[in-house]
């Protein structure tokens, strides 16, 4: 966001950083024989599933106006920070 992404911009570059880092974990942990095949499955299947629920995110993040998006991205970084803190308190 600092960099001037909006909305469409600026999930697309998260998307495609997260997709390297994982695709990278998936043949790291394949070579050095730490993914079974059932934790392989059941990635997909759950990645199968939040692509569906990116899908449909799209939607409405595009209806959003910009400062919208901004104020709603915020929102939710500022939750995830306290869901962490809360976390890291409990154990």
């Amino acid at each position: 966001m600092a960099y001037g992404l909006l909305k469409g911009a600026f999930i697309s570059t998260e998307a495609a950083s997260s997709l390297l880092l994982y695709v990278s974990k998936v043949l790291i942990f394949g070579e050095f024989g730490a993914l079974p095949p059932s934790v392989l499955i059941k990635g997909l299947l759950v990645g199968s599933s939040l692509m569906g629920g990116t899908f449909l995110g799209k939607v409405v993040m595009l209806r959003l106006r910009d400062p919208a998006f901004q104020r709603l991205l915020d929102a939710l970084l500022l939750v995830s920070g306290i869901s962490v803190l809360l976390a890291a308190m409990r154990a």
